[in-house]
């Protein structure tokens, strides 16, 4: 009996050990077979050694775990990121088929596939998506980008609609650990769904129902430039012509259309090594209310392609805008060293010393800049400079030159119409001015002018409506306020004058201009406002 007992348990040990020997078959197998679905490595001659780096590195952190989602997912992010848009969209199949309910694989699928312009598999793959999660607000507003690229216009509507309705949206994965500053969100989702709504009813030649909704929208989101923009357009085609100049330069003053703010999509620029990509990100944030995560994004592309004349270049122009002028002149110092007598970093270095007081180093590197080539922006700075150095008439020159080689000159028109009006010559400086607000119909600033020589001119009726328009593109434009306030003076409205003068010396206390009207015009009336 104990004999036999030995032999069943030896029997039991085998053929536990023959199982288990069999388990660990089938893992080999599986694992052979989720690494047969990483795609090879791409040609990776000439690129960067970062890049070289991130995609080997993510590479083999996915063959040392084929199974595991989020490592092959990384791969694909890894390439995505670096623009290597083939290999990328193979990984994320290959972590689809591993975790085929985790929804993010298929969406960054969909933005691969959208990027490559193939709107039909991307609306395929985010239909999917929104079935199995009806409240990504993001999936759905891709999914009527998708849709209306393709002229499925009912469709494009739906899925704008559920966009509209709901607020959630996909968050990026591993967002937490994130380096660098927070996104901000500078228009909501639901507005950019809006948006497409508004192009679906001019598509489908509904002119009164894309006014309203346009309408609905900027009153919502007045910041949307492009909205405003699309409403001029609607409007012209109505008929109504005066609103249609307010919107379009609303439109003007207000930051270039950028699309709708994705996780997603920031978390490829956070890791990204490729200066396109980068870049191509920076130059869509708002300036203005996303300052620094433009920067950071420059930063980075400097970063990893500092051999790059492109971006150095690009970072003295942010620094620039910024009105950093300080830090941005090595940058463009730096960059004439890689491209030697380049004619447009001369002309920035030019600017840099302007704004930096260094009139004479600015003279002599915009003259440098011209003696290259006939070049519109180098000639008015150089106006500028004479300008300022007491040379008006050399300066006059210098401006109607930058006009006959660029009459779109917006500034050039501006400055050559002061100096004109300055001089006396106030009917051709006028001309000047109102070329200058046509030709930037978001400029406060040229809308006052103008109306200033028309003031001069005493044209007071046409100089308070130039600057209405002025304080309608900036409410806190204290000079607007005050010039205002002249022409209301003018036209016998003093108590309305005294309003403006307020509002001037509310934004700026110590406007002189202000200041002074307002005790005019107290002492012609005789009444006491309050202040």
């Amino acid at each position: 009996m104990s004999g036999f007992s030995r032999t069943r348990l030896t029997i039991v040990a085998v053929t536990l050990a023959v199982v288990a020997a069999a388990g660990i078959g089938l893992r080999m197998r599986s694992r052979a077979a989720a690494a047969a679905l990483l795609p090879p490595l791409p040609d990776l001659a000439g690129q960067p050694a970062a890049v070289v780096d991130h995609v080997k590195s993510a590479d083999a952190a996915a063959r040392r775990d084929p199974g595991s989602a989020d490592a092959v997912g990384a791969l694909g992010k890894a390439y995505h990121a670096d623009l290597f848009y083939d290999a990328a969209a193979a990984a994320y199949r290959a972590a689809a088929t591993v975790a085929p309910d985790d929804w993010r694989w298929s969406y960054l699928s969909a933005l691969v596939s959208l990027e490559r312009g193939e709107s039909a598999a991307a609306a395929t793959r985010l239909r999917a998506i929104v079935a199995a999660n009806p409240g990504m607000t993001l999936a759905w507003l891709r999914l009527g980008d998708a849709e209306f690229k393709q002229a499925r216009d009912a469709e494009a509507d739906e899925a704008y609609a559920k966009a509209e309705a709901v607020q959630a949206s996909p968050g990026a994965a591993g967002s937490s650990a994130a380096a660098g500053p927070a996104r901000r969100d500078t228009m909501p989702v639901a507005a950019y769904a809006t948006l497409g709504r508004a192009r679906v009813a001019l598509q489908q030649g509904q002119l009164e129902r894309a006014r309203q909704t346009l309408e609905a929208l900027v009153a919502r989101v007045p910041r949307l430039g492009v909205a405003h923009r699309l409403l001029a357009d609607v409007d012209e085609r109505l008929g109504d012509a005066d609103k249609a100049a307010r919107h379009l330069a609303r439109a003007a003053a207000l930051p270039a259309y950028n699309g709708a703010p994705d996780p997603m999509q920031d978390a490829l620029a956070r890791e990204s090594r490729r200066s396109v990509l980068l870049l191509k990100q920076a130059s869509a944030a708002d300036l203005t209310r996303d300052r620094e995560w433009r920067e950071f994004l420059v930063r980075r592309a400097l970063e990893f392609d500092a051999a790059n004349p492109d971006v150095v270049y690009e970072m003295g122009a942010l620094l620039q805008q910024l009105k950093q002028p300080a830090a941005a002149l090595p940058y463009f110092e730096r960059h004439l060293g890689m491209v030697d007598d380049d004619q447009q970093t001369l002309v920035q270095i030019g600017k840099c010393y302007i704004d930096l007081g260094r009139l004479a180093e600015a003279e002599a590197v915009l003259q440098r800049a011209l003696a290259l080539a006939d070049d519109a922006v180098g000639e008015y700075n150089l106006g500028y400079v004479l300008e300022q150095t007491g040379r008006s008439s050399e300066a006059e020159t210098r401006y109607r030159r930058a006009i006959a080689l660029n009459p779109g000159l917006a500034s050039a028109h501006t400055n050559l119409g002061t100096a004109l009006a300055g001089r006396g010559r106030v009917d051709e400086g006028a001309a000047h001015l109102a070329e200058a607000a046509r030709l930037a119909p978001g400029s406060a600033a040229a809308r006052n002018n103008l109306g200033a020589v028309f003031l001069q001119q005493r044209q007071v009726e046409r100089a308070a409506r130039e600057f209405r328009l002025a304080l309608d593109l900036n409410p806190d434009y204290a000079d607007a306020h005050a010039n205002l306030g002249s022409a209301l003076a003018q036209q016998g409205a003093y108590r309305e004058a005294l309003r403006e003068f307020d509002e001037a010396l509310r934004i700026d206390p110590h406007h002189a201009g202000a200041g002074a009207n307002r005790q005019a015009v107290l002492a012609r009336v005789q009444v006491e406002a309050p202040r």
